[in-house]
């Protein structure tokens, strides 16, 4: 994405989209750096199907500082929001993973 290549970078997510997961991508989730990217460059449909097929493994943690402190805020599920705003052709935020390297 980086060196201007998108649709690359959309069948790169794409394929990982497919990943059966594993005991450390079940734990602590994947990057979401490149979806994160490909969302803020209009990739919706990739980014979604990249959510439904990680949401095949994994289940975030809402870990935002303030639910510690206004537990009522917290979000139960982050995927379905995610698919949400996807679908509206909005950017969601991905909380700590999008810095994660892939």
């Amino acid at each position: 994405m980086h060196e201007g290549k998108k649709a690359e970078a959309v069948v790169f997510l794409r394929a990982a989209s497919l990943s059966p997961g594993s005991p450390q991508l079940n734990s602590y989730g994947p990057s979401l750096m490149l979806a994160s990217e490909l969302a803020k460059a209009g990739e919706y449909e990739a980014v979604a199907q990249y959510v439904q097929g990680i949401a095949e493994f994994w289940t975030p943690e809402d870990r935002r500082p303030v639910v510690y402190l206004l537990p009522f805020l917290k979000d139960s599920e982050p995927l379905a929001t995610w698919l949400a705003k996807l679908r509206s052709h909005q950017a969601p935020n991905f909380g700590r993973n999008a810095n994660i390297p892939p």
